[in-house]
């Protein structure tokens, strides 16, 4: 009665239930089955390594004063028990708290991550659609470089005809000079034999 007083004060939901869920007061009826469940419960204890960081090394050395042959007053190991398993729910709270705290941390950095995210997917969007205005007015330069080539080519075949034209006048100029100068040059030896042909005339005459 005195141990189910005890654990029922406890704040773990075991103790509570009426009984004491630790293996060393499962086993009342007999010494041998006490000393039994006392050497399981401690070693349980001391092998946990999950525990190890959570549990004092006074409560480790409680639990390992349980498995001493001189049985200790029923409700000072109550007492005892029921106050590691508090330290542990407290220790339990603690890093419950601490977890708390790093997942809200990290729904903050994911919450950064995510507006980095969407600014970086803006800025790319943004970026694609300045590309594609770049590349459409490329083209459209191109096109017009195109214009502006052909263009140069009718100007330079005309340029060219322009110069055969003027080449063939210039030509057709000189070729009228050399008749010209040829008619005069017959004019002036017609008129040379002429004279000469008066003068042997004349002195025939004579």
């Amino acid at each position: 009665r005195a141990e189910r007083r005890a654990c029922s004060t406890g704040s773990d939901a075991l103790l509570q239930s009426g009984r004491c869920s630790t293996p060393d007061l499962h086993a009342q009826s007999t010494s041998d089955g006490m000393a039994t469940a006392r050497d399981r419960f401690t070693s349980a204890i001391v092998a946990d390594s999950s525990y190890s960081s959570l549990v004092p090394a006074t409560e480790v050395c409680i639990s390992r004063e349980a498995s001493n042959p001189v049985l200790p007053d029923p409700d000072d190991r109550l007492r005892r028990t029921c106050a590691w398993y508090q330290t542990r729910a407290e220790n339990a709270e603690v890093e419950l708290q601490a977890l708390r705290e790093g997942m809200k941390q990290l729904r903050n950095s994911t919450a950064d991550l995510q507006s980095q995210l969407q600014y970086a997917e803006a800025k790319a969007v943004e970026r694609e659609t300045f590309a594609e205005g770049a590349e459409g007015k490329l083209m459209q330069m191109r096109l017009q470089l195109d214009g502006a080539r052909s263009e140069t080519s009718r100007l330079e075949a005309k340029v060219e005809a322009a110069n055969a034209e003027a080449a063939a006048q210039k030509l057709w100029t000189e070729a009228a000079k050399a008749e010209a100068a040829t008619q005069y040059l017959r004019a002036a030896t017609a008129e040379e034999e002429t004279l000469a042909y008066r003068e042997w005339a004349e002195a025939s005459q004579l």
